[in-house]
């Protein structure tokens, strides 16, 4: 018989060996929400659309002045 580890990986050593890859530039790659300027661009987003939604002035039809 051969001496080869049957173990099977566990859930992070799969993710360690999934992500320590190198890719093409260099540089490890994670998921993009793992990113703090993803975050960022989230809330900013959010903080937007509820300002846009909740100041009533939703511009789908012309101010009439009168």
């Amino acid at each position: 018989m051969d001496s080869v580890d049957h173990h099977p990986m566990t859930h992070q050593q799969r993710l360690a060996e999934k992500y320590a890859s190198p890719s093409a530039d260099g540089k490890n790659r994670r998921p993009i929400h793992h990113s703090p300027l993803f975050w960022g661009g989230v809330i900013l987003f959010v903080l937007a659309i509820s300002v846009y939604v909740f100041t009533d002035s939703l511009a789908w039809m012309p101010l009439r002045s009168g």
